[in-house]
């Protein structure tokens, strides 16, 4: 947020375009061409420096700018989600909205309830709001190592 990346990324609103049309999972294919993949500043100067490329992302809670987006990274060097795994996330989606409208709920009383519920996934989660500015970072996704670029 320091660097001002969050205020330039239209990764989010390409997701929601997207979602608009009806797609339940967006890939970074669907919103970026190859050649504009690194160049946008959320991608160049955020998701780059932690080595991730390639991501499917899910609406798990709401809708539209006040949904709850779950977006899978996958590291650099590391070919897109294949059809099958696209087919595993549509199973699992499901699973991930229950997991988000519950999240939501206890998030209408604090904010931490969201991070707390998507903790369980034993991963890094940061909270990003519909413009995509950061609510909130868990302590896996604080402890992830940092570019020295």
């Amino acid at each position: 947020m320091r660097e001002g990346w969050v205020d330039k990324n239209a990764q989010v609103e390409r997701c929601l375009s997207v979602f608009a049309q009806g797609h339940d999972i967006v890939t970074e294919s669907m919103i970026f061409s190859s050649s504009e993949l690194d160049h946008p500043p959320y991608k160049a100067e955020f998701v780059n420096r932690v080595n991730c490329r390639r991501f499917a992302a899910v609406i798990v809670a709401g809708e539209g700018p006040s949904g709850v987006i779950l977006e899978l990274q996958r590291l650099a060097g590391s070919q897109p989600f294949s059809g099958p795994e696209i087919e595993t996330l549509r199973r699992l989606r499901p699973h991930l909205q229950e997991a988000g409208n519950l999240a939501s709920r206890a998030a209408r009383t604090h904010i931490n309830g969201l991070l707390d519920a998507f903790s369980t996934f034993d991963c890094g989660v940061i909270l990003l709001d519909w413009r995509g500015r950061v609510l909130l970072v868990g302590p896996k996704a604080e402890a992830l190592p940092r570019s020295k670029n």
